[in-house]
C-alpha cells in the first residue's frame, strides 16, 4: 500500500521506469523512463528544478535540496518570495534543524539565511509554488561544510564531476570517518545510498547515483566532524 497527499507521487520501479500510487495501491502500469529513473522521478523530465531560472513545486511535496545558484541575498524571504502559507523549509546544522514557515501574512518566520553548499527540506503546503530564482551563477566551488555525524550538503558547482561513489571517496580522503552519502527521504519515497562499508545499510536503493547542482545529500560519518570540503572540476 501507499499514501499520497501529493499531486505527484511515484516511485522507481526499477532503474528505467515508475510507478503511481493510485487509491492507496501502488499501480502495475509502468511509465518508462528514456533516461532512467531516480528518486521517483523520470530523469529529465519529471525534476522541479527548471536550469538556472526556477523551482516549481506541486502542492504538499517535500524536496530536499540546495541552492543552485548564488542568491542576492542570503534571507530566505528574498530567496522563496509569496510563498503559499504554511510553507515549511528545515535547515540541518550542527546535527539540529532550524525551522522557518510561512506565516498569515505571507512571511517567513523566522527570517533565516541558507548557505551555499547547504542542504534543506522545502515542504510546499495546500497550493503549487513557482518561484524565479534571484541570484547570479556560479563560477567556482563552493566549499562544504561537514559538522557533527551527519550533515545535509548539496554540490551546486563541479558537480557534473561527481557520482555518489566518487563524492564520498574524496570526501573520505579529508575525514575517513565519512564513509556513506544518501539521498534524503522525500514525497518520493525513500533515496538512493552509497556506502565505502560493506557493513552498513540503509533503506533505499544500494547503488551508485548521479549528483545534481539542486538536490541535497546526507554525508553520514562514524565520528563527529568539524571540517570543510572542497569539490574541484
Amino acid at each position: 500500500c501507499c499514501t499520497a497527499p501529493i499531486s505527484w507521487p511515484s516511485r522507481c520501479f526499477n532503474e528505467s521506469s515508475k510507478v503511481f500510487c493510485q487509491s492507496g495501491i501502488w499501480s502495475n502500469d509502468k511509465i518508462y523512463c528514456e533516461k532512467g529513473c531516480e528518486n521517483g522521478l523520470c530523469i529529465g523530465k519529471d525534476e522541479i528544478f527548471i536550469p538556472d531560472v526556477a523551482f516549481n513545486f506541486s502542492r504538499g511535496y517535500l524536496s530536499a535540496l540546495t541552492l543552485p545558484l548564488i542568491p542576492a541575498n542570503k534571507s530566505i524571504n528574498e530567496i522563496f518570495k509569496y510563498p503559499p502559507w504554511a510553507t515549511i523549509v528545515y535547515i540541518y546544522r550542527n546535527e539540529k534543524y532550524f525551522v522557518s514557515s510561512v506565516n498569515a501574512i505571507g512571511q517567513w518566520s523566522p527570517n533565516v539565511e541558507i548557505n551555499m553548499g547547504e542542504g534543506f527540506y522545502f515542504k510546499t503546503s495546500f497550493k503549487n509554488y513557482f518561484i524565479e530564482l534571484n541570484g547570479t551563477p556560479i563560477e567556482s566551488p563552493i566549499p562544504i561544510n561537514l559538522n557533527g555525524k551527519w550533515s545535509m550538503i548539496g554540490i551546486p558547482y563541479c558537480y557534473e564531476s561527481y557520482n555518489a561513489s566518487k563524492l564520498i571517496k574524496k570526501i573520505n580522503i579529508k575525514e575517513p570517518s565519512c564513509q556513506s552519502i544518501v539521498i534524503p527521504e522525500t514525497s518520493n519515497g525513500l533515496g538512493s545510498w552509497f556506502s565505502l562499508n560493506d557493513s552498513l545499510d540503509y533503506k533505499g536503493l544500494n547503488k551508485d547515483f548521479n549528483i545534481s547542482n539542486y538536490g541535497a545529500y546526507w554525508i553520514i560519518c562514524s565520528n563527529n566532524t568539524n571540517t570543510t570540503w572542497t569539490p574541484s572540476c
